[in-house]
């Protein structure tokens, strides 16, 4: 396995099981990022965290991460 395949997989598996995924590839202007990763809460069918990167598994991580710095800290 390749490196970026395994840094793929290891992003995949940081997305809670809960969540749906929406993974986009693709470019409408020379400067955006390739690629764009959505987490989706299934309930409401809305995006709760969006990331972009040059790289998939880049993309993922950054969504993953959003999603963890939104979510309220427990006392």
């Amino acid at each position: 396995m390749t490196d970026e395949a395994q840094n793929v997989s290891r992003a995949l598996g940081s997305i809670p099981d809960h969540l749906y995924w929406l993974m986009g590839k693709g470019r409408t202007r020379p400067a955006e990022p390739l690629y764009a990763v959505q987490l989706i809460d299934p309930e409401s069918g809305i995006a709760i965290a969006e990331a972009e990167a040059e790289q998939l598994g880049d993309a993922i991580a950054a969504a993953v991460k959003k999603l963890n710095s939104a979510e309220p800290e427990s006392t």
